[in-house]
């Protein structure tokens, strides 16, 4: 609570509520900070009039009251809007591939937690250990992204995630091997949750404005039915075969990783505002685009 006073309001509402000058200080401020100048004042004012003008028009827009609608009604409105996700063919590619790595994290995050019984180590040194990993995972993650994008960092911690957690299915469960287990439970461990920590920042960047939400909720919705197999896997059939749940959540690994190389990469591109804007992403992106972005779009607000 008391770092409220140190953030700044949205320069939206700012607007909305007629504080001009406000909005311009929030503005003038995300600009210096991001190392951007306007190039007069008209700029600016033309800048939150647009901001102004699209706040109108979001008012204006006829919304659907729900006090008369039946359930019926508004579950197929939920279905409606869902199906959206799928009704072009680059979305769909998308939708579906993030389906995958939100099932394939979920399930092999708490896959690895939960397996420790099958190990044969102390199970108080395995949680220790296993949640202390998960410190330079997210501590790094955020310069790694910076550099080398979304894509590639999320397909090499998957892949390698995979290979230490394949690893321990063959390793023998005794004494003399326990380093070397709590060794690559905390490399598998830690490379799974950087790809937990980036691939939310990434499903947003990929998603279009108009369904992010919606794409959002569902992914959230994949993820837990992911983490829903684990105990049936660490339980079930780790009772019978021990080796067996580290090569199901290895194998997943190393598959997730590969299709998400049918992904592309975010690192300083425009977010997508429509659906229409993905599809077209491949016919108007060119090699330098990348490295062209507008002032108003270096500015973080």
């Amino acid at each position: 609570m008391s770092l409220l006073r140190y953030l700044d309001e949205s320069p939206r509402w700012l607007l909305v509520r007629g504080h001009t000058d406000r909005a311009k200080k929030v503005l003038q401020k995300a600009a210096h900070y991001n190392g951007v100048s306007f190039s007069s004042d008209q700029h600016l004012d033309c800048m939150l009039a647009d901001i102004q003008n699209e706040t109108i028009n979001e008012k204006k827009a006829p919304v659907g009251s729900n006090e008369n609608i039946s359930y019926t009604k508004r579950f197929q409105r939920c279905i409606s809007g869902i199906l959206v996700l799928f009704r072009t063919p680059r979305l769909r590619q998308i939708v579906l591939l993030i389906y995958i790595d939100f099932f394939v994290v979920s399930m092999v995050y708490y896959g690895i937690s939960l397996n420790g019984v099958n190990y044969g180590v102390n199970p108080f040194l395995y949680m220790v250990i296993s949640g202390v990993s998960e410190i330079p995972a997210y501590t790094l993650s955020a310069p790694l992204i910076a550099k080398f994008g979304r894509r590639l960092p999320i397909t090499w911690c998957f892949l390698i995630c995979g290979g230490a957690i394949v690893s321990l299915a063959f390793v023998p469960n005794n004494d003399s091997t326990w380093g070397l287990t709590i060794f690559l439970v905390t490399v598998g461990k830690m490379f799974i949750s950087v790809v937990y920590q980036v691939l939310y920042l990434y499903t947003m960047e990929l998603l279009p404005t108009e369904v992010r939400l919606t794409g959002l909720g569902t992914t959230g919705c994949v993820s837990r039915i992911g983490s829903i197999f684990c105990p049936y896997v660490t339980e079930l059939l780790g009772v019978s075969y021990p080796w067996l749940p580290s090569l199901l959540f290895g194998g997943f690994s190393i598959v997730a990783g590969l299709t998400n190389l049918g992904l592309h990469d975010t690192l300083g591109a425009p977010m997508p505002d429509t659906v229409e804007d993905v599809e077209n992403y491949r016919k108007t992106r060119t090699p330098n685009e990348d490295d062209k972005t507008s002032e108003l779009q270096k500015i973080k607000i």
